[in-house]
C-alpha cells in the first residue's frame, strides 16, 4: 500500500502504483497511459503488428484477456491495424457462463467484433466430457482445444495473426518449467511473436512485458468486467505457481529481473531448438491440414477417441462458415 503522502512523478497527483523497476511513482491516469504505452512499445520492439493487420484476439474473460483486449482495441485505432475477439465456451458449468458474459460485456462496449465458439455446439460435447471421454486430464484437454481453435478460427478468417492475454509472469513460469523438465523445443516457442508455418498463423504476446500484476490494477482502474472466480480444474499447487511466487520475491529485491529475463529469452529461444529437428517434428494432419508432429493433429486424436471420429475438418469448416465477414 501506497501511503496518502506519495505523489505521481509526473503530475502531484495522489499515486496509486510504484513501478519499481522504472522509479515512478504513478497516479491513475498516467498509470494506464504508462501501461498502454509499454505494450506499444513491445509491439514495436518485436514487430508484433504492423498498419493493415487483422489481429484476432483470444479473450477469455479474466483481468489479463481484457486488458489485452482494451489497450489492443486502444492502440489499433493509433496504429491503423484491425482487431477482432476469439471467445471460446469451454461449458464448464458456473465458470463458463460468467466469463462469456465478461467477454460479451466489454466487446459490446468497444464495438469489436465478437465470434464465440462454443465446444457444445462444435462437438456435441462440453470440456468435462470431452475429458472424460478421451480419458485425458482436462488441463491437457484445454490446452489442446483452445490452441487448435485460436489456430483453425485465425486461418479462416484470414487473420494476420492471433494474440494472447499471456502475461510476463505466465511466460517466465512456463520457461523455467520447460528447462527443467528439458523441454527446449518448448522453450523455444516462448517469443513475443512465433513464425507462420504451413498449418499455423503466428502468435503474439502483447503484454509480454507485462506483470500480472500491473494487468490486476489496470483492470481494477478501467472498471473492466473481467471475471474474478478461477477454474475449477485448475492446479493450485502446481510448478508454475511457485515459479510465480519465487519470481515475485526475487523482482520485490531485484526489479527488472523478469524483463531482463524475458528480453534475453526473446533474443536467444529460437536458437535452443536444432533446425534440422524442428523441420522433422512439423507437418501437417491428414485430416484437417493444420500443423501436427504426426499424421493426426492432437485435436484430431482428442476428438477420434472421445467421439469415434476426428472432427478437425468439420470443426474448420464450421468456423469458415461463421468468420466470413469479421473484418469487412
Amino acid at each position: 500500500m501506497l501511503s496518502p503522502e506519495a505523489k505521481c512523478s509526473f503530475c502531484r497527483r495522489e499515486a496509486v502504483a510504484r513501478i519499481a523497476y522504472a522509479k515512478l511513482l504513478l497516479c491513475e491516469e498516467h498509470y494506464i497511459e504508462y501501461i498502454r504505452n509499454k505494450v506499444r512499445r513491445t509491439i514495436l520492439r518485436y514487430n508484433l503488428a504492423n498498419r493493415g493487420d487483422k489481429i484476432l484476439l483470444a479473450v477469455s474473460g479474466g483481468k489479463d484477456s481484457l486488458t489485452l483486449l482494451d489497450i489492443m482495441y486502444a492502440l489499433s485505432q493509433e496504429m491503423r491495424f484491425s482487431v477482432a475477439v476469439l471467445h471460446i465456451d469451454l461449458g464448464i458449468e458456473g465458470y463458463s457462463e460468467q466469463l462469456k458474459h465478461s467477454v460479451e460485456s466489454h466487446t459490446q462496449k468497444l464495438g469489436v467484433p465478437l465470434i464465440t465458439l462454443s465446444l457444445r455446439d462444435i462437438l456435441g460435447v462440453t470440456l468435462p466430457q470431452l475429458s472424460k471421454r478421451s480419458r485425458r486430464p482436462p488441463c491437457s484437454v484445454c490446452g489442446i482445444v483452445k490452441r487448435y481453435l485460436m489456430n483453425a478460427c485465425a486461418i479462416e478468417s484470414g487473420a494476420t495473426a492471433v494474440a494472447t492475454g499471456h502475461t510476463a509472469d505466465d511466460v517466465i513460469a512456463y520457461a523455467i518449467k520447460s528447462f527443467i523438465l528439458q523441454d527446449y523445443s518448448s522453450l523455444s516457442k516462448l517469443v513475443p511473436k512465433t513464425k507462420a508455418l504451413q498449418g499455423a498463423i503466428s502468435r503474439i504476446r502483447p503484454l509480454y512485458e507485462v506483470y500480472e500484476r500491473e494487468t490486476l490494477l489496470y483492470s481494477v482502474l478501467k472498471r473492466l468486467p473481467f471475471h474474478h472466480g478461477m477454474c475449477p480444474y485448475v492446479v493450485r499447487n502446481s510448478l508454475e505457481r511457485h515459479v510465480k511466487r519465487f519470481f515475485n520475491q526475487i523482482e520485490e529485491l531485484f526489479p527488472s529481473t523478469k524483463i531482463s529475463f524475458l528480453r534475453r529469452l526473446a533474443k536467444h529461444a529460437e536458437t535452443l531448438t536444432p533446425v534440422e529437428t524442428e523441420r522433422k517434428s512439423i507437418r501437417t494432419c491428414d485430416v484437417c491440414g493444420l500443423i501436427a508432429s504426426d499424421h493426426k493433429c492432437s485435436f484430431c486424436k482428442v476428438t477420434e477417441s472421445a467421439v469415434g471420429m476426428p472432427l478437425g475438418r468439420e470443426v474448420r469448416d464450421y468456423i469458415s462458415s461463421m468468420v466470413k465477414e469479421i473484418w469487412s
